[in-house]
């Protein structure tokens, strides 16, 4: 069964236009990285963040994303995800492995914060979410949350996080175009967003966007189409379980051709992805999922999230399996 809307798996997708600015586009096979957490203590387990980063790299991934909702950042202190950012720092960056640190949905004096200790430490990038109940109604209010971001943020690339059901009154009440084109005019270091799969579609069409400006897309089932129509890097939650899978579907789509074993390959992840999902939180059971595949300790979740029981985190288990999907446990 498909379905079309799947609110923690992110597509990035590179969109043209004359570059501005100093930084080029990131691009490439991202992950948007679960929180490891020590199961006895609950406090954040950063020892086991350098084979993390190296099962990514292994699998073909080209950058993470730190403390998004997916690695439950909204759970965490500003003091753990300076600890956090620096972690993936030092194990990513030896692997050349490229660093986004989500620093919003957070009151604005921790954002302000967290961006310079982003700068100091030298990450790729950043994401950002809106403060909490802070929902925005007109472009000059978009911009003025970017610009707030941007006077602290160097250099670094910033990436509004457009989680609709989290950042905006309605889904439709966005008006694309107007905020696109009056962040590109007024905030330099704006290089894109984080949207659906149909906010990359009316960004290509409906904006002229740069060379350096990609579009962050959330839609796992749509990656198969988003690389037939050219678009060739991707974030998705996902990938911590199958990035070697992720990246063969884009490499067999990126040629301007439908491909069939590309498909079947879709179709199989969005088969296994969604029967784990029936089994609880998306984070927790995706996590679980994750913690099976590669083998490496992820810890659960930190409330008020529901942790998965035991018996549920079999079941996920057998799932993979049933799926000749091998697992460790």
């Amino acid at each position: 069964m498909i379905r079309f809307l799947f609110s923690f798996l992110i597509v990035l997708v590179s969109i043209s236009k004359e570059a501005y600015g100093q930084q080029e586009a990131l691009s490439g096979m991202y992950s948007p990285v679960f929180t490891p957490f020590n199961t006895s203590s609950g406090e954040i387990d950063l020892s086991v963040i350098p084979e993390y980063a190296q099962f990514l790299k292994d699998g073909g991934t080209d950058g993470v994303s730190v403390a998004t909702l997916t690695g439950e950042g909204l759970s965490l202190s500003v003091d753990e995800k300076k600890k956090l950012y620096e972690a993936w720092v030092n194990a990513a960056r030896p692997l050349g492995l490229k660093i986004i640190v989500q620093v919003g949905g957070i009151p604005v004096p921790d954002i302000i914060e967290l961006t310079h200790y982003a700068v100091n430490i030298s990450v790729d990038g950043i994401q950002l979410l809106p403060p909490p109940y802070y929902i925005i109604t007109n472009s000059d209010e978009f911009v003025a949350l970017l610009e707030i971001v941007a006077e602290n943020a160097g250099d670094l690339p910033i990436y509004y996080d457009d989680f609709y059901e989290y950042t905006l009154e309605e889904e439709d009440d966005f008006s694309l175009q107007s905020y696109f084109d009056s962040a590109s005019r007024r905030v330099a270091q704006f290089k894109g967003m984080v949207g659906t799969f149909r906010v990359a579609v009316y960004a290509s069409l409906e904006n002229d966007p740069r060379s350096d400006q990609t579009i962050f897309i959330y839609n796992q089932p749509n990656v198969e189409a988003a690389a037939f129509m050219d678009c060739n890097s991707f974030m998705l939650p996902a990938m911590n379980i199958f990035p070697s899978l992720f990246k063969q579907i884009v490499d067999l789509s990126s040629n301007g051709t439908r491909s069939e074993e590309a498909l079947a390959i879709q179709d199989r992840l969005n088969d296994i992805v969604y029967e784990i999902l029936d089994k609880g939180d998306d984070v927790a059971t995706l996590k679980a999922a994750a913690e099976l595949v590669s083998g490496i300790k992820l810890g659960g979740v930190r409330p008020p999230m529901r942790a998965l029981s035991r018996t549920t985190y079999m079941e996920i288990k057998d799932i993979l399996e049933d799926n000749d999907v091998e697992t460790h446990d």
